[in-house]
């Protein structure tokens, strides 16, 4: 059985681990979404990854920089 390449914003919000009015603001940041005629919102797979991809934190990185900061002070 393959993935469906597009997902309800429900769906697609359950999938990323957030909820709809999160998802929403995304949308608004720029996530796309696709609005076929009398369908439901959809949001595509691959593109809700790269959306997440773009704003991950590296944690390892983000603790570097705060260590290297608090040798500063």
């Amino acid at each position: 059985m393959t993935s469906p390449l597009y997902l309800p914003i429900s769906k697609a919000a359950q999938v990323a681990g957030t909820n709809k009015a999160r998802l929403n603001e995304w949308i608004a940041d720029g996530l796309p979404v696709y609005r076929p005629p009398g369908k439901t919102a959809l949001v595509r797979i691959e593109d809700l990854d790269e959306y997440i991809q773009k704003y991950r934190i590296d944690t390892v990185q983000t603790k570097d920089i705060v260590d290297s900061i608090l040798r500063l002070a």
